[in-house]
């Protein structure tokens, strides 16, 4: 055995380290393609993925029971699947497809169905209304059975008898159509709403209660009742369901984009009837139109844009028809109408007796005539007019046809002697009426101060 010398350093181990180092060296360089190898080994070639493609399965043909067995594994919220495929994975006659809309359809409670939604479908054949449907279908079959009631078998995809739910929101306008004896509904060309025939009023297809509530109704029994050419169809008349769901509807897809964050605010026109064709509120009525729905003189417009009180001097709004009557019942406005209405008569009452006075009584017509023409004499004196204006053939053919009683004119000179001073003498009469009563007016406030300062001045 050779001894190593106490001087000579040990460098065993640095052999050890060279010999790990070319290990490594070695490992490196066999592992590195072998990784690479087993990576590529991974990846499907295009040769092998034809191979993968034509490996998935496809729905065997060769029986039915594996047919089905195919078709129940379809998804419950398949987008792809079709009405058909849906209706072969339930028993025959549980679903059908509708031959005119061509939507699944429930074909014992005549509902249409989303076929994208297995789970939807699986819940309506568990809930309570199709239970109650297939209990009173096994009833009937019983009753057939023992020979109490034959009814005959319906065919697949056939529309039964029987009304969906009161609410159905699948059901279509077409579908509630045929629920009903033909002539009741019909679906309008230009809308697509589902309408009562007879009435002409759009109604909401998905609330059967609603279309069976007016059909009931007084209204639609008197109006089938009158004869198809007496029908008056010519107004659409509207009811809620235009309102919310149609205007609604209308209203969104009309709305500009910036405004799509905001409520949506429906307005609809104000109700018209034949008796009143202009709302209690209304915008587009001018101040003339709101003075001729009331009697004269009770309104005047001023500026072409106010409304006045033609009693009171006071300025009301024309768009609130409400608080133009609330005016006009109130206790201001009815004295000083009342008071009016007394200067008034009184004033005729004058004015008749002058004319009495002055003309003798003949005839009622001629006391009219007399009467017309005092008044025609009066006003042109007020208005300071000559009277020689009245000869004028425009003004003379204007005033017989409008005066009432006023018959052929007469000349300016005949109504100068016969009239004006009988007007003359009347107009002094009531300036001397007037003149007294400020007298006493005047006497009894003198009185009163006299009174006041003696006694005042005693229980001082």
């Amino acid at each position: 055995m050779s001894r190593r010398k106490a001087s000579d350093p040990d460098t065993s181990f640095e052999d050890d380290d060279d010999d790990d180092v070319e290990d490594d060296q070695i490992d490196d360089e066999h592992t590195e393609p072998i990784i690479k190898i087993e990576i590529l080994d991974r990846i499907p070639s295009p040769e092998d993925s034809g191979d993968l493609e034509e490996d998935e399965p496809s729905p065997p043909s060769s029986s039915s029971h594996q047919k089905v067995k195919y078709l129940k594994k379809v998804a419950k919220a398949a987008v792809n699947t079709t009405c058909e495929d849906r209706v072969r994975q339930y028993p025959k006659g549980t679903l059908h497809v509708d031959a005119v809309s061509g939507e699944l359809v429930c074909t014992r409670c005549n509902v249409v169905m989303d076929h994208t939604r297995k789970g939807s479908i699986d819940k309506h054949l568990k809930a309570q209304m199709h239970l109650k449907n297939l209990r009173g279908k096994d009833e009937g079959s019983s009753k057939a059975a023992s020979g109490k009631v034959r009814k005959p078998e319906r065919e697949e995809g056939e529309v039964v008898e029987s009304t969906p739910g009161k609410v159905s929101l699948y059901v279509s306008c077409e579908t509630r159509v045929r629920q009903y004896p033909e002539g009741t509904l019909h679906v309008d060309p230009d809308s697509g709403d589902l309408m009562c025939s007879t009435c002409n009023v759009i109604m909401d297809h998905t609330r059967k209660g609603s279309i069976d509530k007016h059909l009931q109704a007084k209204s639609h029994v008197n109006h089938s009742a009158k004869p198809a050419a007496k029908r008056d169809n010519s107004v659409l008349r509207v009811n809620t369901f235009q309102k919310y769901h149609a205007k609604k509807r209308k209203v969104d897809q009309e709305a500009p984009p910036e405004d799509a964050d905001q409520p949506s605010v429906e307005r609809y026109p104000p109700k018209t009837t034949a008796s009143n064709a202009i709302s209690k509120s209304a915008i587009k009525v001018t101040p003339a139109e709101r003075v001729a729905q009331y009697p004269s003189g009770m309104l005047h417009v001023e500026d072409d844009a106010t409304l006045f009180c033609s009693i009171c001097n006071v300025s009301l709004d024309h768009t609130r028809k409400g608080s133009i009557d609330k005016h006009l019942r109130t206790q201001l406005h009815t004295e000083k109408h009342e008071r009016q209405e007394r200067l008034r008569e009184a004033r005729e009452r004058r004015q008749s007796a002058a004319v009495f006075d002055a003309f003798p009584r003949t005839t009622e017509a001629r006391d009219g005539r007399n009467m017309a023409l005092f008044r025609l004499v009066e006003a042109f004196t007020a208005a300071e007019i000559p009277l020689h204006k009245l000869d004028h053939p425009k003004l003379r053919d204007y005033l017989m046809e409008n005066v009432s009683n006023l018959g052929a004119l007469p000349s300016s000179a005949r109504l100068r002697v016969g009239y004006l001073p009988k007007v003359r003498e009347t107009l002094r009469r009531e300036k001397e009426q007037k003149m007294a009563a400020l007298d006493e007016t005047i006497d009894s406030v003198r009185i009163d101060s006299l009174s006041y300062l003696i006694h005042g001045g005693e229980e001082q």
